[in-house]
């Protein structure tokens, strides 16, 4: 009898102890499944739009900002600030820009609404204006991107804005001889002292830059 009762306790507490095993809690599942996947995939990355313009170098507004007058455009819509990408700012002294400097450049539009400058190309170095007659334009020096200067001639036909001006080329049926050219920024500071007038014979210098404008450089009228 009494092993009978001992064989049967025996009994009872194997059958306790696999309830308490079949009552483990199985592991949980902490990394969020693909719920959690799909949220490190949310953020993208914005893609920047960049642009590359010509004009003039006007000078440096503060330690972050620059300003250049855009070319082709009315001339109260040519000067734009431009901000200097960190890149650019720590290599900017050593570009030696000067005021009056043709350049082309490259920037973007950042999310506060402003131009970012990420690249400066110096196309022609100002140089002062020589002393002249006003029956022609100063002396200039040929710019790094100018493949080939072109000597032509025709009428003067007047000042489209600061940075441009129409001559009617000579020897080309009419409807195809106006045609605009863009003053360097040799001819540009001394435009006015040549005093030209509509109508009036030139001959003159002019090549054709990266942005296939039409760059005159000298202009006369004595020949």
């Amino acid at each position: 009898m009494k092993k009978f009762l001992l064989l049967l306790i025996s009994v009872m507490l194997c059958l306790a102890l696999v309830g308490c095993a079949d009552d483990v809690d199985a592991p949980v599942d902490t990394t969020g499944g693909e719920s959690a996947l799909e949220g490190n995939d949310s953020t993208t990355s914005e893609e920047l739009q960049m642009v590359t313009d010509s004009g003039t170098y006007v000078g440096q507004i503060d330690s972050n900002f620059i300003e250049i007058e855009i070319s082709g455009i009315p001339e109260e819509n040519a000067a734009k600030s431009f901000m200097l990408s960190p890149e650019l700012k720590g290599d900017f002294e050593a570009l030696g820009l000067g005021s009056g400097d043709n350049v082309k450049f490259d920037y973007y539009v950042n999310e506060n609404s402003q131009n970012v400058i990420t690249g400066i190309t110096v196309l022609a170095s100002y140089q002062p204006p020589a002393e002249n007659t006003g029956d022609s334009a100063p002396d200039y020096i040929v710019p790094e991107d100018a493949d080939e200067i072109v000597t032509d001639s025709g009428t003067y036909v007047g000042q489209m804005d600061s940075n441009f001006i129409e001559i009617n080329i000579s020897g080309v049926p009419e409807a195809q001889a106006a045609k605009a050219f863009m003053l360097s920024p040799e001819l540009k500071a001394g435009f006015e002292d040549l005093g030209l007038n509509t109508g009036d014979a030139v001959k003159f210098d002019y090549y054709v830059n990266a942005d296939n404008q039409n760059v005159i450089l000298s202009i006369d009228t004595d020949w």
